[in-house]
């Protein structure tokens, strides 16, 4: 029952047995790295992290190109001054918007107290 040194179990070569032992190496070692992937919660965190981030960075890009509709910084900068120097030059009328405005919210502030609801 006692094998040789050399002499392979059933007639198997010592070269074919290496390159059995090659193949259930390497074979291991692909489980090892799998099992490995699937329990490295903290590297599979950072790719879901920065997946999520870029799909934010590729969608923000999107809205802004909708919002400026394909214009540039300085035309939504004149834009913004052209609408403050309207509203300079008819202050009666924004000021009066504004008083209605503050008049609605303390009408509805005074009604929600004398109601009880307050949320």
């Amino acid at each position: 029952m006692t094998n040789s040194p050399g002499a392979g179990p059933a007639g198997n070569d010592p070269g074919e047995l290496r390159e059995q032992v090659r193949r259930t190496r390497e074979q291991l070692g692909e489980t090892v790295e799998a099992l490995a992937a699937k329990v490295d919660l903290k590297g599979r965190a950072e790719e879901k992290a920065a997946h999520a981030k870029d799909e934010v960075q590729h969608r923000t890009a999107q809205v802004l190109h909708l919002v400026h509709g394909g214009r540039t910084a300085e035309h939504v900068q004149t834009a913004g001054a052209e609408v403050a120097r309207t509203s300079r030059s008819n202050r009666g009328p924004v000021l009066v918007a504004a008083g209605v405005v503050v008049a609605v919210l303390a009408v509805m502030v005074v009604r929600r107290r004398q109601s009880g609801r307050w949320c």
